[in-house]
């Protein structure tokens, strides 16, 4: 702080001298001009002066106290200033000295373990939903006692987890669920290490049809050390966030349809009669896993088809057929714009007469696989069929001798 002097006015002893002899000099030239009663006037002003003297100078010693007591009392305020800014420096120094002391006394025989998650935005209907989970170890000790718990997830399967980067193995458990997943002790996590594992789950349902456009969500994954030592001093980072990824059916979508008719389309007893079946993939995708069911009546006894790759139950009167009897015909597999046409030979009851004969062919697409073809148009996937039975005496099956 710079030294500021007081701005009291200084009245010095020799400007009052000056000022008293000029004022007597005024009076002896008064008293010659004026008399006695002048010279009395000028011993009163000469005391006056006098006593102005004696005042400036009181003044003049009273400013100057006042000066040192207020440059004393700035000094004294900046002294303690001072001192209380030193003494807040060496108590922040020894408050951070003790911080430091206990986090290196945390940070002994400890682990500092941190965790994250990402998923893929999208995925296909033929792919797993696969979560990555990294785990990362600050140090400074090693660890081999890790687990984490991934909520459960309803409305997925779970199907692996695997360490990516060859880090050991993973082995999983649903226990209140979450799955719990524990990495092998024979790979410690070393300090500056990160172990990556992938979570792969299967989006289909439970009768595994796939689920299309729908959006699954994961919830937050947690971290930790299985083990007292090496502890983990830092908990905030021990917890990864949400993820979510959509599944998209449009590459296995195919449009496939059936069509049936009867010949001939009027029937009479014994008579042999056909149910030709025609499957076509409208597109826009190759259409896989496919086959049709063909119910008929109790009035019919099957007797063959055009293919071989055909089962009948003929307790429920339902015949069930592959496209076809060549490799990719019998896997279900029709490229757009195909039709797979298969002929079924039926036998009509005697007893058959004045009645209706129904049947209904309906496609059967198995999801018993990533691949199997989703069909977004359902109205086309039925084709019910009716046959009149003539009316009159039932034939018999062969005709009567001639005597």
């Amino acid at each position: 702080m710079d030294n500021m002097q007081p701005t009291t006015p200084r009245f010095s002893r020799h400007r009052i001298r000056v000022l008293g002899t000029v004022g007597i000099a005024v009076g002896l030239i008064v008293a010659v001009l004026g008399g006695t009663s002048t010279f009395q006037s000028f011993d009163s002003l000469t005391g006056a002066l006098v006593n102005s003297e004696k005042a400036q100078e009181k003044a003049l010693r009273d400013a100057e106290k006042a000066t040192k007591k207020v440059e004393e009392a700035l000094r004294k305020a900046e002294e303690k200033a001072q001192k209380e800014i030193e003494e807040a420096r060496l108590k922040a120094e020894k408050e951070q000295e003790e911080i430091k002391k206990t986090l290196e006394k945390k940070l002994k025989d400890s682990a500092d373990l941190s965790i994250t998650k990402s998923a893929p935005e999208n995925i296909t209907s033929q792919e797993n939903l696969v979560y990555r989970v990294t785990i990362s170890n600050a140090g400074p000790e090693a660890t081999s006692q890790i687990r984490f718990t991934e909520p459960f997830n309803d409305t997925l399967t779970f199907a692996s987890a695997t360490v990516a980067d060859n880090g050991g193995t993973v082995s999983c458990k649903n226990i209140s669920s979450s799955w719990v997943c524990a990495l092998s002790t024979d790979a410690p996590l070393a300090a500056g290490e990160s172990r990556t594992i992938d979570m792969a789950y299967r989006t289909r349902g439970a009768n595994q049809d796939p689920v299309c456009d729908k959006v699954f969500v994961t919830g937050p994954t947690t971290v930790e050390n299985g083990t007292k030592k090496p502890s983990d001093p830092m908990q905030d980072n021990n917890q990864a966030p949400t993820v979510s990824s959509r599944v998209d059916c449009h590459d296995i979508t195919a449009d496939v349809s059936v069509q049936t008719s009867a010949n001939p389309s009027s029937l009479t007893p014994h008579a042999t009669m056909r149910y030709t079946v025609d499957v076509t993939n409208n597109g826009p995708n190759k259409a896989t896993k496919v086959k049709f069911r063909q119910r008929f009546s109790d009035k019919l006894t099957f007797n063959g088809a055009s293919i071989q790759n055909c089962t009948v139950d003929e307790g429920n009167h339902e015949v069930t057929c592959a496209l076809g009897d060549d490799e990719e015909r019998m896997q279900g597999n029709l490229q757009v714009g195909e039709t797979a046409q298969i002929e079924l030979e039926f036998t009509v009851s005697p007893d058959a007469r004045c009645e209706f004969l129904a049947a209904e062919t309906d496609l059967v697409i198995e999801s018993d696989s990533v691949s199997a073809t989703i069909d977004p148009v359902e109205d086309n996937n039925k084709a019910p069929i009716s046959t009149e039975v003539a009316c009159g005496e039932p034939q018999s099956e062969t005709e009567p001798t001639a005597e």
